[in-house]
Order: structure tokens, then C-alpha cells, then sequence
């Protein structure tokens, strides 16, 4: 027998929407605070400088770090709408299609905004890598970019699952490397 009373367990709830908000808007915050810092120290020194200065390298890190941190908002946000919305006996395509549903309005903006976040700190934590800025490096960029927007949107959609833990740990493996050769070469 279990001792979780109807109210014990809306508590939890309420708790866990509660700690869900906090780390959206948080890691929201600090997404945001890592992009506007970059796009300053881009604006006077330049995106090649960036690139190439290897004295520059922490900065060069920040778009990276704003993409785990918005990733962390997505997942925030999935988490809230897991632990609100019960789970539907449907099939994988038609509850992602009914979330999507779901999300309509503000919400589903505010998804799509997140994932647009991740994308573009993860095309420019990409780009930041590449030697040199030209179209194979533009493709690449643009590349990851899609592929995280996807991955976070996924994120929105779907409730946890083996395949969405193992794109976020590729993604997230992904980001890491290229930071990591970025700060080493």
C-alpha cells in the first residue's frame, strides 16, 4: 500500500511546475546574458577575429554555452506540460501532434522562440570553430543549426523517451566537442 495521499501527490506537483519555472527562466536568463555578451564583443572586434584569435577562445565559447542553457529552458518547459497534461494512449506522432495543439498560442511561440535560441547558438558555436568563413563553413553552421532547432522542438513535443534522451546527449556531444577543439587547436 502506498502511503501518497491525492494531496501529497498535488503538492509534488505543484512543486515540480514550481522548480520547472525557476530553471526556465533561469537558464532563459543566462542563455540570454551569454548571446547579448558575444554580440557585443562581436560588434567590436569582429566574427574572423573571433574565429581566429586564440587569446579571444572564451568568447568564442559563449554561444555554446547560451545553447545548453536554452536547451535546459526547452527541456524546463517539456517537463512543466509532462507533469500538467497526463499522458495519452495514442500513438508517438499523433500525442506530438496533439502537444502541438496544446501549445498553440503564447506557449507554442514561446517553444518555437527557444528553439530558434538553440539553433542560432549552436550554428554559431559551429561557425566560431570552422578555419575559415566561407560557403562549406556557412553550410555546416546552418547544418547544426536545423538539427538543434529540430532537437528542441522535438523536445517541446515529445514526452521523454530513449530517442529523445539519446539526441539530446548527441547534440549536447556535438556542442562539446566543437567547444573543446575550439578551445585546444
Amino acid at each position: 500500500m502506498s502511503d501518497v495521499t491525492p494531496a501529497d501527490e498535488s503538492q509534488r506537483a505543484k512543486a515540480l511546475v514550481d522548480v520547472g519555472r525557476i530553471m526556465a527562466a533561469g537558464s532563459l536568463t543566462i542563455g540570454s546574458i551569454m548571446l547579448t555578451v558575444f554580440g557585443f564583443v562581436e560588434r567590436s572586434i569582429g566574427f574572423e577575429r573571433l574565429a581566429s584569435d586564440k587569446r579571444l577562445a572564451i568568447v568564442a565559447l559563449l554561444p555554446g554555452v547560451a545553447a545548453f542553457a536554452f536547451l535546459v529552458c526547452a527541456r524546463s518547459i517539456g517537463s512543466i506540460y509532462d507533469t500538467l497534461v497526463p499522458a495519452r494512449p495514442y500513438s508517438v506522432i499523433r500525442r506530438a501532434g496533439l502537444r502541438a495543439m496544446d501549445l498553440a498560442g503564447a506557449y507554442g511561440l514561446f517553444a518555437a522562440i527557444i528553439s530558434a535560441l538553440v539553433a542560432v547558438s549552436t550554428g554559431l558555436a559551429v561557425a566560431l570553430y570552422l578555419p575559415d568563413i566561407g560557403r562549406d563553413a556557412m553550410l555546416a553552421a546552418s547544418a547544426a543549426a536545423i538539427a538543434s532547432f529540430f532537437i528542441a522542438l522535438l523536445g517541446m513535443l515529445t514526452r521523454g523517451t530513449r530517442f529523445r534522451l539519446i539526441c539530446d546527449a548527441s547534440m549536447v556531444a556535438v556542442i562539446v566537442v566543437v567547444m573543446m577543439l575550439d578551445w585546444v587547436s
